[in-house]
């Protein structure tokens, strides 16, 4: 098994589009690793022992379009450790260790439409960490900890369509936590803590046909409230 990659470990692969580098151990990357795989478009890494990415790790990778880091011991992402990557649509950070994600992380990222953070140990969203993703569509944040959501944490992401928030530590939601979501159709707030929610702070999303409540601490009212305007058959079991 892989332990490590150092510098020039793909030399004479530069017509390399896909590389599965899953379940291996992983610890060591060398920044220059990459360098060689100018025409690479996805890159699997899940199942290794990644503890850091660092700055600028995958910033030679200008055709990559996915990539996928689940099932690692992440805990650090460094500063512009996703710089050059304008082309991928696709980030997979599932069950890691991550637990805070400063603004501008995600800058780089101008052509992601689904990044997946769930399963890692998350606490906070500021509010401009996904600023400027305009092809956005799906956001998921479940199996976190997040216990604050800055207000317009979404805001300006015209095109995301799902948020998944549900399995958390949410015991309020600001009512302008989705504000200005024109095509959102879906938003889960399933097992978290919310005391104090109702089907008015959702009323200006017009596309929206769902919103998951199950598993908080809500009134009976406000529970037949939201199953009554938000229930679709897409979720109904």
């Amino acid at each position: 098994m892989l332990t490590r990659l150092d510098d020039g470990v793909f030399k004479g692969l530069a017509k390399l589009a896909i590389l599965y580098l899953n379940d291996n151990r992983i610890v060591d990357i060398h920044p220059g690793c990459f360098k060689d795989l100018k025409k690479l478009s996805s890159l699997y890494m899940a199942g290794n022992d990644i503890a850091t990415l660092p700055s600028s790790l995958f910033s030679e990778l200008e055709k990559l379009e996915t990539l996928y880091l689940q099932n690692n011991l992440i805990k650090n992402i460094e500063p512009n450790a996703f710089e050059g990557l304008s082309k991928v649509t696709g980030l997979k950070l599932t069950n890691n260790n991550i637990h805070s994600l400063p603004n501008g992380i995600f800058d780089p990222l101008k052509a992601i439409q689904v990044i997946y953070l769930s399963k890692n140990g998350i606490e906070h969203i500021p509010n401009k960490l996904f600023v400027g993703l305009a092809s956005l569509r799906g956001i998921e944040l479940n199996n976190n900890k997040i216990s604050v959501v800055e207000p317009k944490s979404f805001y300006g992401l015209k095109n995301l369509e799902s948020i998944d928030l549900s399995d958390n530590k949410l015991k309020t939601i600001d009512s302008d936590t989705f504000a200005g979501l024109s095509h959102i159709l879906v938003i889960m707030l399933d097992n978290n803590k919310l005391t104090k929610i109702s089907v008015g702070d959702f009323e200006n999303l017009n596309s929206l046909v769902y919103v998951g409540v199950q598993g908080n601490e809500l009134s009976p009212e406000v529970m037949d409230q939201f199953k009554q305007k938000y229930t679709h058959p897409w979720f109904t079991k």
